[in-house]
């Protein structure tokens, strides 16, 4: 029985803080009814609430830096994490709503219907246009179909995306629960997969409690519905395929995690730059993802991408709780009025290109750089992006558990406060939040990763070199 010290002592104290705040959570969100109005709504002792349990994250990965990790410990931190995720079965989902989306997407994907095809609005409308199977659908969905948002338009969520929306409804049709229980058989699945991951790492409990018990994590997903685990799921299954060197299922999954959100495709040039072998080998990891990628894709890309498509709406003017973007936008209406959108969204392209191009040119061994090139990649996403939704901070955060980073993980407990811009664009200032709490949110952030840049050091045993006893032993049995 390990020794009871101080530190392992604040460990438990933490752990026991983050239980707690997950049954509050589900008490508070009582008062988060969809039919109140906003400005009725405790938004406010919410976010404070939800930033203390970041607060709280953050001392409980500072304990477990301090304490030997053992598959006891491992054993107790997912106890923790899944009456956490359980926890949230039984609370009201808290000022979101896209999950109204998922479900009626998941019913007309179950039925064999191209959910592309028709907006939700058009459904409501009876509109003649509307076959009659998808009409009697709709009426069977009910207060769901009046509750998706931006209903004008189609939908945007992918088809490895779709595809998990129709197994929650398989499970519980129309009901957020069947939600839930596709994210918790797929986070055990993700978790199963961190775990091989960390195989040999000193300090596997403290890695995998970085995403295991991310407050973050378990608001947006178990207790909002948001979808971020079919995306987070697709990408490790390729990291995993790239430790056990199976090429081609490489080339699949990152296909598969391309059709959850398309952004995964800026993992190519990364994944192709640590394929062994000839360069047949790449261009057969290269075929195999845009087979599978344009095979997911292609009832998408097909449908008419006009100004009802949620695709082109996002691409085109979609911009919230942004910080770096903002900075870009504001500049581009100064010199180019009429096309601010579209000259900051391709300066945010070139950014990213530059971001991706220093990564690839770093001198590192293959084995050493596919961690760090990805966190790097993906972080930049996210942070340059016109949309900096906590529930996208989800895309980081297995990586996060991988090369831990400070500066990132602190965004769990300033984050939360984008909900604020709730009740203050009720009042009719949202202004104040989109020009100056937004810098309390983020400035903290950029800051941290300035001081990152200028001490960084050179990193630690990469999961390839953690994984090579893992991967020799598996090619011996």
């Amino acid at each position: 029985m390990p020794q009871i010290t101080p530190s392992r002592l604040l460990l438990y104290a933490a752990l026991a803080g983050l239980l707690a705040w997950s049954v509050a959570l589900t008490f508070l969100s009582g008062a988060f009814a969809y039919e109140r109005d906003v400005l009725d709504k405790p938004v406010l002792v919410f976010v404070l609430t939800q930033s203390g349990a970041g607060a709280i994250y953050l001392l409980a990965l500072w304990q477990l830096k301090q304490v030997e990790s053992s598959r006891g410990l491992i054993a107790v931190l997912l106890a923790v994490g899944l009456v956490m995720r359980l926890s949230q079965f039984a609370a009201t989902p808290i000022l979101e709503d896209d999950y109204s989306r998922y479900l009626w997407d998941g019913a007309v994907s179950a039925h064999a219907i191209n959910p592309y095809a028709h907006a939700p609005e058009a459904v409501r409308r009876h509109d003649s246009a509307i076959p009659d199977s998808v009409l009697r659908l709709g009426e069977e969905a009910d207060a769901v179909l009046e509750r998706v948002n931006h209903p004008s338009l189609r939908t945007i969520y992918p088809p490895t995306a779709q595809a998990m929306f129709a197994i929650g409804y398989w499970i519980k049709p129309f009901d957020i629960q069947g939600l839930r229980w596709t994210w918790l058989g797929l986070d055990l699945v993700i978790a199963g997969m961190l775990l091989v991951l960390l195989r040999g790492s000193t300090h596997a409990a403290w890695n995998f409690a970085v995403y295991w018990l991310n407050p973050l994590l378990i608001k947006e997903v178990f207790n909002s519905g948001h979808m971020e685990l079919v995306v987070i799921a697709t990408l490790l299954a390729t990291l995993l395929a790239v430790v056990f060197r199976r090429w081609l299922i490489v080339g699949f999954t990152l296909g598969l995690a391309v059709g959850a959100k398309i952004w995964p495709m800026l993992w190519a040039p990364l994944l192709l730059r640590h394929v062994d072998g000839s360069w047949k080998r790449r261009l057969g990891v290269v075929v195999v993802v845009v087979i599978t990628a344009a095979v997911l894709l292609a009832p998408m890309l097909t449908s008419r991408l006009d100004h009802a498509s949620g695709l082109t709406a996002y691409a085109e003017r979609w911009q919230m709780n942004d910080s770096a973007f903002m900075v870009i936008h504001e500049t581009a209406k100064l010199l180019v009025p009429s096309h601010a959108q579209i000259v900051a969204r391709s300066i945010v392209g070139l950014i990213l290109l530059g971001v991706m191009i220093a990564v690839m040119r770093r001198r590192r061994a293959a084995s050493d750089g596919l961690i760090p090139g990805a966190l790097a990649v993906t972080a930049a996403l996210f942070l340059l992006s016109p949309t900096q939704f906590s529930w996208y901070y989800l895309w980081i955060l297995p990586l996060l558990a991988l090369r831990p980073r400070p500066s990132l993980l602190a965004l769990t407990v300033t984050l939360p406060m984008y909900y604020l811009r709730f009740p203050l664009s009720a009042m009719g200032h949202a202004a104040w939040f989109d020009y100056g709490l937004i810098w309390i949110e983020f400035a903290p952030v950029w800051l941290m990763l300035g001081l990152e840049g200028c001490w960084s050091r050179r990193p630690g045993p990469t999961l390839v070199e953690q994984s090579e006893t893992l991967t020799c032993s598996t090619a011996n049995a």
